[in-house]
């Protein structure tokens, strides 16, 4: 039997760790983020569906990055 690479492990723990940031926004959020990134929707294709301006949209998927990349922030000083 020949063993996988270690990298592999660390694929799945970061895929947990960014489901279970994912989590912790609220429904919105995740859905623009999931559009964006699993999806790979345009910011005016999204603006579109949700009914906002692209300018709008834009300024939501920053702050949600930013609430993002704090928390990981947060989970890695523990």
């Amino acid at each position: 039997m020949i063993a996988g690479s270690d990298g592999d492990m660390g694929q799945v723990e970061t895929r947990i760790d960014v489901e279970s940031l994912l989590q912790g926004l609220d429904e919105r959020d995740r859905t623009i983020i999931e559009m964006r990134f699993v999806h790979r929707r345009s910011q005016q294709e999204i603006a579109d569906e949700l009914g906002v301006s692209q300018s709008y949209l834009s300024r939501l998927l920053r702050k949600t990055l930013a609430t993002l990349r704090e928390q990981a922030e947060e989970q890695m000083d523990r």
